[in-house]
């Protein structure tokens, strides 16, 4: 066999498997979050998982290293694309109105994901995911301090940095929640809001 036609043979069957992947992986979510629904997250196991989309516990594993992972399948690639969308950025000022469209950006992204209103009802209503819930909070926050930090060409936020960081992302978690009452809402929409109100706050009644 040519080499050329190794390659193609090879990058053929590489893309078959990363589609089978995928496909086992939206299968774990989507019965994931059926069960939970059903019965509540912390009443379904994952062997009970496995079951129902049709695998093995140990594949199940493979996938995901805790249960509750389903539901932050997409923390890693939510916080490389805010780090992005905030580094190019066309406001370069560390202000939160510079910062609002990138989080507006990210609420496009995520309100467009797999599931997202499922996802997020379940991680607001299971009190036993407060705790991951707050740790994906705190990743995605200090990535985001992180690289306001490196504008100024530094490896350490500020406290300025952090507390901004912190800030934006509470603004888009507002919205998040927002979002889950009001049905029929924009989620990007509800974003820009929160940074409209949590300016206001900041300025003061006038």
């Amino acid at each position: 066999m040519a080499p050329a036609t190794l390659r193609y043979v090879e990058q053929k069957q590489l893309g078959l498997r990363e589609r089978k992947k995928a496909a086992v992986r939206a299968a774990l979510v989507r019965r994931s979050l059926d069960l939970f629904e059903q019965y509540g997250y912390e009443n379904v196991t994952v062997e009970e998982i496995a079951d129902a989309a049709g695998v093995s516990r140990a594949t199940f594993f493979r996938y995901f290293e805790f249960k509750c992972d389903v539901l932050f399948f997409d923390e890693a690639d939510a916080t490389t694309a805010l780090v992005d969308l905030v580094a190019h950025r066309t406001d370069t000022e560390q202000t939160l109105a510079a910062l609002t469209e990138p989080l507006v950006q990210l609420a496009k992204r995520f309100a467009g994901s797999p599931e997202a209103r499922r996802r997020s009802q379940l991680i607001f209503s299971a009190r036993s995911l407060e705790s991951r819930s707050l740790q994906t909070r705190r990743v995605i926050s200090h990535a985001l301090a992180i690289q306001l930090a490196s504008e100024r060409r530094s490896r350490t936020a500020s406290f300025d940095e952090l507390l901004l960081a912190d800030l934006a992302v509470a603004c888009y978690l507002a919205a998040v929640r927002r979002w889950q009452q009001r049905r029929t809402a924009s989620l990007p929409n509800l974003t820009r809001e929160a940074f409209e109100r949590c300016r206001c706050f900041a300025a003061g009644p006038t």
